[in-house]
């Protein structure tokens, strides 16, 4: 499992003031998230699981990482400010540049 993610240049601090980010929050929370998935997949069987998290752009990292394997999997949209697309742009960006299967899962369940 990888989870790709970026540190803004800047973050809201007290009253609404932009102060530099810390690159350190953005990374543990990467670490605990991937960690939890990791559990999770094992907790339901999958034997030969690990995880990883990078700083990068999303779409050309999870590409990279997918390489020539047997499956990428990632969801069919993000957290991005328009709910009614079914899919968003690093799904899109994936699905146009893997060099393997994809599939694309919805948070939802929904079809």
């Amino acid at each position: 499992m990888v989870h790709a993610y970026a540190v803004p240049a800047c973050d809201y601090g007290p009253l609404g003031v932009n102060t530099p980010a810390d690159p350190g929050l953005f990374e543990d929370a990467a670490a605990g998230l991937v960690d939890a998935a990791v559990a999770e997949a094992r907790e339901r069987g999958a034997t030969d699981v690990e995880g990883r998290w990078i700083e990068a752009d999303a779409a050309p990292a999870l590409v990279e990482q997918a390489g020539e394997g047997d499956l990428l999997v990632v969801g069919s949209r993000g957290r991005g400010g328009f709910p009614g697309l079914r899919l968003g742009s690093v799904g899109w960006r994936c699905v146009q540049h893997a060099r393997c299967p994809i599939a694309l899962v919805p948070l939802d369940g929904s079809p």
